[in-house]
Parts: structure tokens; C-alpha cells; sequence
């Protein structure tokens, strides 16, 4: 379910807006990947709260360096 969120969370907040439409899948894969990985405490957080309230600030810079990093090349198309 939080994977679901965090998803609907990007889409909803334009944080795909620019992906090209071929690749949204393969951005949102690698995205939630990232939340397991660098982003885990991140994640952890939305866990425990169960909302984005207070934290929407926090998700979207979050999601933004990630997209900054993301190369697209691949399914670990993400810097670390």
C-alpha cells in the first residue's frame, strides 16, 4: 500500500509531469526502488504516520533529487 501512495503521491504532485509517457512505468519502478534503498527512511516515515501531512514538503524535494539523478537507461537507472 505504500508503494501504491507514494506513487499516487509523485503523479498527483507533477513530479511525472515531464516523463516521457514510454517510461512513467519504469520512472514510478525505480522511484519506489529508491524509496527501499536511499529513501528508506523516508518511506519508514510515511509508514508509521500513514499520511503525507506534514511531510508533503519533505516527499516532493525527496522525489525531486531522485528525479534529478534519474537517468532513465534502465531498471536501476537511479544514482545512489
Amino acid at each position: 500500500v505504500i508503494d501504491q501512495c507514494l506513487g499516487l503521491f509523485a503523479a498527483s504532485k507533477g513530479i511525472m509531469d515531464d516523463v516521457p509517457v514510454a517510461k512513467v512505468r519504469q520512472f514510478e519502478a525505480d522511484l519506489l526502488a529508491w524509496f527501499q534503498g536511499g529513501g528508506s527512511a523516508l518511506r519508514a516515515k510515511l509508514a508509521d504516520k500513514k499520511s503525507f501531512k506534514g511531510m508533503e514538503d519533505e516527499f516532493i524535494a525527496a522525489m525531486k533529487q531522485f528525479k534529478a539523478g534519474w537517468t532513465g537507461s534502465s531498471s536501476t537507472s537511479f544514482i545512489r
